[in-house]
């Protein structure tokens, strides 16, 4: 088992999805898309995103209706690029990145996130998943927002 990163607010959805992910660790390496299963968590799913690494590029595997909500639209099979995110997707490019090639979890907050308008604060965790336990393949995504 890993610490939380140290910024991560709890409890809350987020801190629900961090633990429900450690807790699926195998002992020693990543937890996989197969560790996961959906009726563990019927709660948090609305906020949940699954991106996996196609041909160089990401994609929503599965967003939650909150999510959708967000964006204002259904994202489910649809490329990160596709999304009209404005100055916030290049960010969360960069973010998946630096999770995909670390094999760590990442945490963040941002102020005044918009898309035709404006959120408080929006908190992300992105979540490293690997089928081998050690090559990350996909990400386990939590978004909450005030």
């Amino acid at each position: 088992m890993s610490p939380p990163p140290p910024d991560l607010p709890g409890p809350g959805l987020l801190r629900q999805l961090w633990d429900y992910w450690e807790s699926r660790h195998p002992k020693g390496l990543l937890p996989g898309r197969q560790h996961i299963d959906p009726s563990d968590i019927p709660t948090l799913l609305p906020n949940i995103l699954l991106v996996e690494r196609v041909e160089g590029y990401y994609r929503y595997r599965l967003a939650g209706t909150r999510i959708a909500e967000l964006l204002g639209r259904e994202v489910t099979g649809r490329r990160l690029a596709d999304i009209p995110l404005g100055e916030s997707a290049v960010p969360w490019a960069t973010r998946l990145d630096e999770m995909w090639q670390a094999g760590i979890p990442l945490y963040g907050a941002e102020s005044g996130w918009k898309r035709g308008f404006t959120l408080r604060e929006l908190h992300w965790l992105a979540l490293p998943l690997a089928r081998d336990g050690r090559q990350v393949d996909m990400a386990l995504c939590g978004l909450d927002w005030t």
